[in-house]
C-alpha cells in the first residue's frame, strides 16, 4: 500500500534530483579556469546565474538563470510524461515524439542520446529497432554512457519499489531506446534498484546492499523475455548483432562490477569529501574512456550519497558539483533523487519549473497509489511524422510559437542568433520552460503536428481534464457498432471473450488480451480480423498491428507444430 509518506519521499526525490543536475551543469566537464568562465567562481557554492555557449562550436553563448537544469531533467520529465494515466510507459511516444522533438531545445545533450533521438525521426524505426550506425562517433552496441540511466526515475516513482518486477521491463523498454551496449542498460536498472530500495527502507542503500543489487541485474533476460515486443523483436537482434547471449553480456558486466566494489571497500568507511574524489578516480570518473559510462556513474551515484550519509543534501550535491571534470551533473541528479527519497528535506535552491516537477511527481506517486490520474495529449500520431531537423521541430501556427508535438510556447526574453538560427526560452502551456532553436523566420507548423486531435483540442493545455483517458479526443478509438454485416447470432459468438473497447490508445496496451481471445477462438477468422481492427485503433497502428500479427503466427505456428508432434 503507497502511504502519504511515499508521496512526500516521491516529491523530493525529484525535487532534489533536478536539483543536482542543476548545481553540478554549472561546473560540467570543465576545470577552474572554464568555471570561472562560466559563474565567476572557481568553486560552485550553490546555483547562480551563469553562461554557457549551446548549439554546438559555432553556437551562440547564452545567459542561464540560477537553477537552470539540463538534458537529464529535460529526458526524466519526457520520461514523465510519457508514462499514461493508466500507468503504462507509453514508449512509442517516448520514442517517436518526445525524443525526435527533444534536440530543438536540448541542453547538454550526450552524444549517444542525440544520435539515438535523430535516427527516431526516420519513419522506418521504431523504438525496439534503433540500431543507429555512426562511423566516426560508435553506434547502438557502442552506446553505453549514463543517458539513460539519469532519467529512469519516473518508472520507479509510479510503481511498488517492494516488487523489481514492476519495473525493471519498463526501465529496459526505456533504455534500449537510446542504448544498446549492457553498461548502459545495466547503470539503468541498478539505479533504478538503488532508488527503488531508498523508498522502500527509507535510507541510503550501504555498502553490503550494492553487491546485492548488482546480482538482480541477471534478472533482466527474464524481464526481457517476459516482454513480447522485447523478445520478439529486440533481442534476437541484439543477439545476432552483439554475437552474445544477452544473460551472458550481463553476467560479464555484474562480475567486472562486483570486482570494482573490492576495490572501493577501504574508501567506503570514510565521510571525507576527498574520498569521493578517490572513488571516482577509482570508477573511471576522471577517465575521458569511461567517464560517463552508466553503470559507473550509478556506482558513483550511490556511492556519493552513502559518503554524505550524515551530511545534508545541500553539502552532498556541493561535493559532486565540484569533482571538476568529472560527470557533475548526472551523477549529482542521481545521487540528488536518492538522496531526496532517503531525506525528504525542503529544498530552498532556486530551481527552473519547479512547480511542473511538484506537479509531475505528485501525479506518479498517485499513479502508485492506484488513482486516477491524467494523460497528456500527444499527436494524432496516425498522421504525425517527427521533425528531421532539430530547428524544424519549433514553428508558428496561426501566429503563435509551437513545439511540435509538446504544445504552444510563449516567448521569454532575449533572442540569441548564430547563422540562420536563434534561441529563445518559450514558456509551454503544460508548465515546463526550455531554450529552444528555431529558424529565422520559423517553419509553418501544420495541424497533425499540434497536440491533441485538432486545431481545437490543441489550443487547450494538453492534459486531459475529464480525469479519464478513455474520453482523451487525442487517442480515437474503433467503434465495431453499425459496421459489420454478420448477423446478430454471429455477433453475439464473435463478441464473446472480446476485450472491452477503449483504454488510453497506446500501442498493444490490450494485446495480451487481444491475442488470448483470438486463441480462445480457435484462430476463428473473422475474430482475427476484428482483434487486429482493435490493435491498429491505438495511436501507433503500424508497429501495433506488426506486433499483434507476429504474436498470432508464433501461436499458431507453436499450435500446429504440436498437432504435428502427436500424429
Amino acid at each position: 500500500m503507497i502511504s502519504e509518506k511515499h508521496e512526500r519521499a516521491v516529491l523530493s526525490s525529484a525535487l532534489w534530483a533536478a536539483a543536482g543536475d542543476a548545481l553540478g551543469w554549472m561546473a560540467e566537464l570543465t576545470d577552474e579556469r572554464g568555471l570561472q568562465f562560466r559563474t565567476g567562481e572557481n568553486r560552485v557554492n550553490g546555483p547562480v546565474p551563469w553562461r554557457r555557449k549551446i548549439g554546438g562550436r559555432f553556437g551562440p553563448i547564452v545567459q542561464l538563470p540560477a537553477g537552470t537544469y539540463s538534458d537529464d531533467t529535460q529526458l526524466r520529465l519526457a520520461v514523465g510524461r510519457s508514462i499514461r494515466g493508466s500507468g503504462e510507459f507509453d514508449v512509442e511516444a517516448f520514442a517517436k515524439v518526445e525524443l525526435p522533438v527533444w534536440p530543438s531545445y536540448s541542453l547538454g545533450g550526450g552524444r549517444s542520446t542525440m544520435a539515438a533521438a535523430a535516427n527516431l525521426a526516420k519513419s522506418s524505426v521504431t523504438w525496439f529497432s534503433n540500431f543507429f550506425e555512426n562511423a566516426t562517433k560508435g553506434g547502438y552496441l557502442d552506446a553505453g554512457g549514463n543517458g539513460a540511466a539519469m532519467s529512469i526515475q519516473p518508472h520507479v516513482w509510479k510503481s511498488d519499489p517492494g516488487n523489481p518486477r514492476s519495473f525493471i521491463g519498463e526501465v529496459m523498454r526505456d533504455a534500449v531506446v537510446t542504448h544498446g551496449n549492457p553498461q548502459g542498460f545495466c547503470g539503468a536498472v541498478f539505479h533504478a534498484l538503488c532508488l527503488a530500495f531508498t523508498l522502500t527502507e527509507g535510507t541510503i542503500p550501504p555498502p553490503d546492499a550494492w553487491p546485492s543489487l548488482l546480482r538482480q541485474l541477471t534478472e533482466i533476460p527474464q524481464a526481457v523475455l517476459s516482454d513480447q515486443q522485447l523478445e520478439m523483436f529486440w533481442l534476437g537482434a541484439w543477439e545476432d548483432l552483439a554475437k552474445e547471449t544477452l544473460a551472458r553480456s550481463i553476467s560479464k558486466e555484474v562480475e567486472q562490477s562486483l570486482a570494482l566494489l573490492l576495490s572501493l571497500e577501504p574508501h567506503l568507511r570514510s565521510t571525507n569529501h576527498e574520498d569521493y574524489r578517490t572513488l571516482l578516480s577509482k570508477v573511471g570518473g576522471f577517465d575521458h574512456g569511461r567517464r560517463g559510462a552508466g553503470i559507473n556513474s550509478a556506482l558513483s551515484a550511490v556511492v556519493l550519497a552513502w559518503l554524505n550519509r550524515d551530511r545534508t543534501n545541500e553539502e552532498a550535491l556541493l561535493a559532486a558539483a565540484n569533482a571538476l571534470w568529472s560527470d557533475t551533473d548526472t551523477i549529482g541528479t542521481m545521487a540528488g533523487a536518492i538522496l531526496g527519497a532517503a531525506r525528504p528535506e525542503d529544498l530552498h535552491w532556486p530551481l527552473q519549473d519547479r512547480k511542473y516537477i511538484e506537479r509531475e511527481s505528485g501525479r506518479l506517486a498517485a499513479i502508485a497509489a492506484g488513482r486516477q490520474v491524467d494523460s497528456f495529449a500527444y499527436p494524432d500520431v496516425m498522421n504525425w511524422q517527427p521533425p528531421v531537423n532539430q530547428s524544424d521541430a519549433v514553428g508558428e501556427f496561426q501566429g503563435r510559437l509551437v513545439i511540435a508535438g509538446l504544445g504552444w510556447g510563449e516567448p521569454v526574453g532575449e533572442t540569441w542568433t548564430s547563422g540562420d538560427s536563434e534561441w529563445q526560452w518559450l514558456r509551454l502551456n503544460f508548465g515546463q520552460t526550455v531554450l529552444a532553436k528555431r529558424r529565422k523566420p520559423p517553419r509553418k507548423i501544420s495541424t497533425k503536428e499540434l497536440p491533441g486531435a485538432s486545431p481545437q483540442s490543441a489550443r487547450e493545455v494538453p492534459w486531459t481534464l475529464s480525469g479519464s483517458p478513455r474520453n482523451d479526443p487525442s487517442h480515437p478509438r474503433l467503434s465495431f457498432e453499425g459496421k459489420q454485416k454478420s448477423s446478430v447470432e454471429d455477433d453475439r459468438r464473435l463478441s464473446k471473450g472480446a476485450p472491452a473497447v477503449g483504454g488510453d490508445g497506446g500501442i498493444a496496451r490490450d494485446l495480451d488480451t487481444l491475442t488470448d481471445w483470438v486463441i480462445r477462438s480457435d484462430f476463428e477468422p473473422q475474430v482475427v480480423g476484428r482483434a487486429l481492427l482493435e490493435s491498429i485503433s491505438g495511436r501507433f497502428p503500424i508497429e501495433s498491428a506488426t506486433s499483434f500479427a507476429a504474436i498470432i503466427a508464433k501461436a499458431l505456428t507453436a499450435r500446429r507444430k504440436r498437432e504435428q508432434s502427436r500424429k
